[in-house]
């Protein structure tokens, strides 16, 4: 495997500590309805389909 670089080993960091997310932190349930928004897009992106219904829903 010469020249091959294995992706699983290099792209290994450390993962940093888990951390408790305080649901009624209004900047916290921004960042988390931003982050839903950006993975159905990224979904529906791969998948070809724009109608999912949370990609519909006015916030």
């Amino acid at each position: 495997m010469t020249g091959q670089h294995n992706a699983a080993t290099e792209s290994h960091r450390p993962l940093a500590e888990p951390v408790r997310l305080d649901p009624a932190d209004p900047d916290t349930l921004r960042q988390l309805w931003n982050l839903q928004r950006a993975s159905y897009a990224a979904e529906a992106r791969l998948i070809g389909f724009d109608g999912l219904p949370p990609l519909a829903r006015i916030p």
